[in-house]
This record gives structure tokens, sequence and C-alpha cells, in this order.
């Protein structure tokens, strides 16, 4: 995914299916943070709306797509948390516990406030990123080895991490794995097909698999 250096204004969002007591705050749907945010889920804000920020940040796969053919980035009003050692916010949410883990940190979101000045362009590709993420984050939870074959839905997850190489939750957290799944970038014979609303997937054997629930098995695999 590209990483772009971002300076100006803007508010960080995070996604919860349970809004607990926790004031939503609504947003616009004219952008390409449909990504990100889905009917029926909550947004929490996270930081003040006025927050001035400059910093590294990772471009949406819809903006990515976008920018790696038309070279542009005049079409970005969202952005999203990046593994460069210049983020501009990972680090400064866990420490401060924004999020209740490393994980849910990379699901947030930032907004754009366009009606201020900014400046958005590409980061400098000579940078180097952050080289092990365990060190800042202690709690980093690791992939349980497969120890049998249960179910389908549990081989799904596993060739997902085998194909995507993951050790650790915090290298692809299970909201960016459906995300994969249903964008289709993330193919397998153990997926009959995906509902329209892209709120359930149907496994070969019949067995229907929400959002919801895949996510709480993906985040079971790891301790």
């Amino acid at each position: 995914m590209t990483d772009v250096f971002f300076q100006g204004y803007g508010q960080w969002f995070i996604v919860t299916p349970s809004p607990s007591d926790l004031n939503p705050l609504p947003i616009k749907s004219n952008s390409s943070v449909g990504a990100a945010f889905h009917s029926g889920e909550t947004v929490i804000n996270i930081i003040n709306t006025k927050q001035f920020v400059h910093g590294v940040f990772s471009l949406y796969e819809e903006d990515d797509e976008i920018y790696r053919h038309t070279k542009s980035l005049d079409n970005v009003v969202s952005l999203k948390p990046s593994s460069h050692s210049d983020d501009n916010f990972l680090k400064w949410s866990v420490r401060r516990g924004r999020c209740e883990t490393y994980d849910r940190c990379l699901e947030a979101t930032f907004m754009i406030d366009l009606s201020k000045p900014m400046k958005l362009s590409i980061a400098d590709p000579q940078a180097e990123p952050v080289a092990d993420a365990g060190a800042t984050h202690p709690t980093r939870k690791k992939l349980i080895p497969l120890q049998r074959e249960t179910n389908e839905a549990l081989l799904l997850l596993y060739e997902i991490f085998t194909h995507y190489s993951v050790e650790y939750l915090d290298q692809l957290s299970g909201h960016r794995a459906w995300g994969k799944i249903i964008s289709k970038e993330f193919s397998s014979n153990l997926i009959s097909s995906i509902a329209e609303s892209n709120k359930n997937i149907i496994l070969s054997g019949g067995e229907k698999l929400s959002k919801t629930d895949f996510s709480e098995k993906y985040r079971r695999r790891f301790e």
C-alpha cells in the first residue's frame, strides 16, 4: 500500500459494532472512507476535530489504485495508519490508550478537513520503516499453530495466514483480512460465494460466516 506524507487538519475515527455508552458521530458518505465504514456500525471520535497533524499515513485500496493509474492524490479525503517510522498515529494512540490494542488502532481512519490548507504528497521511499513492531508493542500477539483440521472456517483462516505470511496479529488484522476476501483480492476454494451486502460469506460446505463471526474466530487464533 502507498504511504503518503500529510500536513493539515482532520479527525481520527474508529469503527465499533457495539455503540456501548459512547456518543456516535455522523460522517459524510461521499468519500473513499466507505472501504472502512459500513452501514450499521458506529463511528467513534478519537481526536479533536481541530487537531493539526503531520506525518506518514497509508492510502486506502481504492485511492491507492487510482494513484497507481493516474499519479494523482486529488481524490483522497481519508487516510489510514501506516507502519512507516514517521507514522502519525499508531505509537501515539497505543501509548495513550486510545485503542484497546495495537491491532484495533490499525482499523482507525483519518478524515481530512478539506476546508483548511493542507499538503499531501507521496512519502519518501528511502525512509526506513519500523523494523520491530514487537519492541514498540510488547503485547504483540502471535499466531497459534494449527493443531488439527477441524472445520472449513478454521482452514480458511490458515489459508489466509499462509498466503499473507502472517505470524503476528498486527501484521494483518481480522478487519483487513475480511476486506481482502470481500474485495476478492484473496480467493479460496473454501469460499462458495460472497453476499451482495458484503456482510456474509458462504463456505463450500454451506456454513454462513458473518464479518463478526469471522473477526472473532480470527482474533482467537492469536495469543
